[in-house]
């Protein structure tokens, strides 16, 4: 597995100035793709569930932030559907008429309806000091794009990636889908790397391993020239220095080493020669084993065959739900 952190390169940069991700949603705790970034993280959650986010904030971990708030466009009240699954709650009440015709649409009973106070996650990022994010997660049952448009500030300023949460079927009645999500990032300089899809099963069982897609996860990186824009805005060279070598880690943590080359090539001329150097040379050496192996004839068959196998193999929860295992190119 390559180092996301050039293999100790940059030691004294990344312990000054680590990696910075906002979870929204941060039920869980950190997420498994992102524990090979550990060693220079620094995670702020925000969970809404005050059990959940005692549990979090009582764990004791340590580069570790938990706020007990809920987000949304603008401050105010709103209203949150407690669902019988905690995993199913929303601002937005179940849409029944989907739902009933998919297996176990009980989860989404609201046992209970609350009132709580909202901010948005500009606000509440600059009132606890924390302005320099590097990555956003979102994972809200519906309510993403709302919390999205109350971070305007700190997407555009600060941010290098996005990965949040779209549905492609309405679970929720009036919630925003892919389709409302999409343009509203790609304005802000965003694009569409990769999709982790989750497939629904009206009768278990049935068929393929896929049923109809509900929703994914997405992954939005910035372009190199939203990015460059970004990085030369920083207010010394240390800043600069830092976003970029930040980025191309976050760039790495995904498994995209050519995305990285390209905004090395782009802002490098923030690092020293020899720095750059040795940047694009470990980059040039993070190649996967699929590509080392070259081509031969048969391999095509061969991956047909494989691929079948690992499908029949491939977990299907409950006969009805399946999804992808990884976005981007790392587990």
């Amino acid at each position: 597995m390559t180092s996301v952190f050039f293999g100790g390169l940059f030691e004294s940069t990344y312990r000054a100035s680590p990696i910075r991700l906002v979870d929204v949603g941060a039920r869980g705790g950190l997420q498994p793709n992102w524990r090979p970034a550990q060693a220079h993280l620094h995670m702020v959650g925000f969970e809404p569930d005050p059990e959940e986010h005692q549990r979090l904030a009582g764990a004791g971990e340590a580069n570790r932030t938990y706020l007990n708030a809920a987000l949304y466009s603008k401050a105010g009240k709103i209203k949150l559907n407690l669902c019988k699954s905690p995993a199913t709650s929303s601002i937005f009440p179940p849409n029944r008429a989907l739902l009933r015709h998919f297996p176990q649409p009980d989860r989404f009973d609201v046992v209970r309806v609350v009132e709580v106070d909202a901010d948005t996650l500009d606000a509440q990022l600059s009132a606890s000091g924390l302005k320099d994010i590097d990555f956003l997660k979102v994972d809200v049952q519906g309510a993403e794009l709302e919390i999205l448009k109350g971070g305007v500030s700190t997407l555009d300023r600060y941010v290098v990636g996005v990965e949040v949460e779209v549905e492609f079927m309405p679970l929720y009645e009036g919630q925003p889908l892919f389709a409302d999500i999409d343009p509203f990032l790609r304005d802000r300089g965003f694009e569409l790397f990769d999709l982790r899809p989750t497939y629904w099963k009206r009768r278990p069982g049935l068929g393929g391993r896929k049923g109809q897609l509900a929703f994914a996860d997405a992954l939005y990186l910035k372009s190199p020239e939203t990015l460059a824009t970004q990085i030369e805005a920083e207010s010394d060279v240390d800043a600069r220095r830092a976003k970029l070598l930040k980025a191309m880690s976050i760039f790495l943590l995904y498994g995209y080493p050519d995305y990285a080359l390209c905004l090395l090539d782009r802002c490098g001329s923030v690092l020293e020669n020899a720095d750059r150097v040795a940047a694009t040379n470990f980059l040039h050496r993070s190649r996967d084993l699929c590509i080392r192996i070259p081509h031969f004839p048969g391999r095509n068959a061969l991956h047909r065959a494989l691929s079948k196998g690992v499908d029949i193999i491939a977990p299907v929860y409950a006969r009805w739900a399946a999804g992808g295992f990884r976005l981007g190119n790392r587990d």
